[in-house]
C-alpha cells in the first residue's frame, strides 16, 4: 500500500497550517512551496527505491518457488529410482534386470541433481527470508526516519505559527496602544479647546462687566447715578466684599488702588496712590452700628507703617462723636459712601 500511495498529490500531507498563510508574504509563500516540493520529491524517490527492492524480493520469491517445484519433481524421481534399484536388485537373479538397470542409471543422476536443487532451494529460501527481513527492517527504519523528519517539519512550522501569532498579538497591542494614545491626545486637544473657549468667554464677560462698571462709575461721578447702586449687591457683614468694591471703584475711576494682603494689616485695608501721594484707607462695613475710635486709631497707626501721607476711614454707616473728634485731632478723614464721590471729584 505504501508503494502505491500517490505522493504527487498535495492532499496526501499538508504540513502548512491554514493560519500561517495569513502572515506570509509572497516571497515566503514561494520559498515554502519550493521546500515542500523538495520534501515530496525526497519521499517519492525513497518510495521508488522501496518499490524496486520489493520487485527484487518478488523475483527472488518466484525463483525460490521454481526451485522448490523442481526439487519436489526430482525428489519424486529419486524415490522412483530408489524403488527401481531395489526392484532391480531383487529381479537380478531372474535375469530381467537389464532394462531396470538402465533405467536406474538414467534416473540416478537426476535424483542427485534433484537433491542438489532441493538443498540449494532450501538455502535460497533461508537467504530470501533473511533478505526480506533485512529489507523490512530497512524500510521500517526509512519510514521512521521520514516520520521523524515530517514531525520535525511540523514542529518547526508550529513554532513559526506561534511566533507569527505572538508577533500579530504584539502588533495588535501596539496598535491598540497607539489608538489609546491618539484618543488621549484628541481628548486633551478637545479639553484644551474647551478651556480656551471658557477662558475667552470669561474674558469677554469680564471685559463686558468692566465696561459696564466703568460706565456706572462715570455716571456716579457725574452725579447721574447714586453710589449706592455700585454697592447694592454686597451681603450684610461682608467686609471683604466692601473692600473689593471700593478698590474696584477707585481703579475704575482711574487711580491705582491695591489691597493689603497680610492677615495682620495693622488697621490698613487699601492703599490709594494719586500722583505719588499715598492714602491709607480703613474700610468698615456695618449693617447698623456706628464706627468708633478703634478705626481711627488703627488707620492712624498703620499710616506710618505703610509710608502714607494721608489716612482715610470709609464706611457705609456713620461715625460716633468721639471718633470724629479723634479723627480731627489726628488729621484722619472720615468718609461715608456719599462722600466718596466728592472725594474722587476733588482728586480730579
Amino acid at each position: 500500500m505504501i508503494g502505491k500511495f500517490d505522493f504527487s498529490s498535495r492532499d496526501c500531507y499538508s504540513p502548512v497550517p491554514t493560519r500561517i498563510a495569513d502572515f506570509l508574504t509572497e516571497e515566503e509563500k514561494t520559498e515554502r512551496k519550493k521546500e515542500h516540493a523538495a520534501d515530496f520529491r525526497l519521499i517519492k524517490g525513497t518510495m521508488r527505491g522501496y518499490d524496486e527492492n520489493m520487485s527484487v524480493a518478488r523475483m527472488g520469491l518466484e525463483a525460490e518457488s521454481g526451485c522448490l517445484v523442481w526439487g519436489v519433481i526430482f525428489a519424486v524421481l529419486a524415490l522412483i529410482a530408489l524403488i527401481a534399484v531395489t526392484y532391480a536388485a531383487l529381479e537380478s537373479h531372474d535375469g530381467g534386470g537389464g532394462f531396470v538397470g538402465c533405467f536406474c542409471l538414467l534416473v540416478l543422476p537426476l535424483s542427485c541433481a534433484s537433491l542438489y536443487m532441493f538443498i540449494r532451494a532450501n538455502k535460497l529460501d533461508k537467504g530470501i527470508a533473511l533478505a526480506r527481513k533485512h529489507e523490512k527492517e530497512r524500510m521500517r527504519n526509512g519510514m521512521e526516519a521520514e516520520v521523524r523528519y515530517i514531525e520535525r517539519r511540523a514542529r518547526k512550522l508550529k513554532e513559526e505559527q506561534i511566533a507569527k501569532e505572538k508577533e500579530a498579538l504584539r502588533l495588535k497591542e501596539e496598535q491598540e496602544k497607539l489608538q489609546r494614545q491618539a484618543e488621549i491626545e484628541a481628548r486633551k486637544r478637545r479639553e484644551e479647546l474647551e478651556r480656551k473657549k471658557r477662558q475667552e468667554e470669561h474674558a469677554r464677560k469680564v471685559a463686558e462687566a468692566r465696561k459696564n462698571a466703568e460706565l456706572m462709575v462715570n455716571m456716579i461721578i457725574a452725579n447721574e447715578l447714586p453710589i449706592g447702586e455700585f454697592f447694592k449687591n454686597i451681603d450684610k457683614g461682608d467686609g471683604h466684599g466692601f473692600e473689593d468694591r471700593l478698590r474696584e471703584f477707585f481703579n475704575l475711576s482711574g487711580y491705582a488702588c491695591g489691597k493689603v494682603s497680610n492677615s495682620s494689616d495693622q488697621g490698613v485695608d487699601l492703599i490709594l496712590v494719586v500722583d505719588d501721594i499715598r492714602y491709607a484707607i480703613q474700610c468698615k462695613f456695618y449693617s447698623s452700628n456706628s464706627v468708633g475710635n478703634d478705626a481711627v486709631q488703627q488707620v492712624n497707626a498703620g499710616k506710618a507703617l505703610y509710608k502714607c501721607s494721608h489716612a482715610l476711614v470709609i464706611t457705609n454707616s456713620n461715625y460716633t462723636k468721639s471718633a470724629r473728634i479723634l479723627a480731627q485731632a489726628n488729621k484722619v478723614d472720615l468718609l461715608v459712601l456719599s462722600d466718596v464721590v466728592h472725594f474722587v471729584q476733588t482728586l480730579r
